[in-house]
């Protein structure tokens, strides 16, 4: 995806390009490739995103066509990536969480399936395996059902 010169048709169309992609993998290589992907994208802009107002998040269209990257709209686009290609699978949840790192406050996205747990936007470009190393400090959970990220 070329986020620096392309036009809100362009990204839509590599957007769901993407996404036909990953669908084909396993769980944790479609994890592993969407947190690789998201990593890639170019940070455009500060902070966007009222955080602890979800009502106000844009959707993934509003999203693609403004172009305005930060940490957190590439997280929304983590879940709406994931949301859209598991749609259909009840076993796989994703949760948008809130993380906190050195002193900033930031949307991170959890996506499970059975017993393998992975978060993703903590570190840029990873899926963190829940259980590794790696210890996160969530301050908030928005629960697994968000209608209006999907439906707005």
């Amino acid at each position: 995806m070329d986020w620096n010169n392309s036009t809100y048709i362009e990204r839509l169309r590599d957007w769901r390009s993407f996404r036909d992609e990953i669908i084909t993998l396993p769980f944790r290589e479609a994890v592993e490739r969407v947190a690789e992907e998201w990593g890639k994208v170019p940070i455009h802009t500060g902070k966007k995103v009222r955080i602890y107002e979800p009502e106000t998040w844009d959707t993934p269209w509003e999203i693609l066509n403004k172009n305005l990257m930060c940490e957190d709209t590439i997280a929304l686009m983590i879940y709406h990536t994931l949301s859209a290609v598991y749609l259909e699978d009840v076993c796989v949840h994703a949760t948008m969480r809130i993380a906190h790192y050195n002193s900033v406050e930031y949307l991170v996205v959890d996506v499970s399936k059975a017993y393998e747990t992975y978060t993703l936007n903590y570190i840029s470009g990873t899926a963190i395996k829940s259980g590794s190393d790696t210890e996160i400090n969530f301050i908030h959970t928005f629960g697994e059902a968000l209608p209006h990220l999907r439906n707005k």
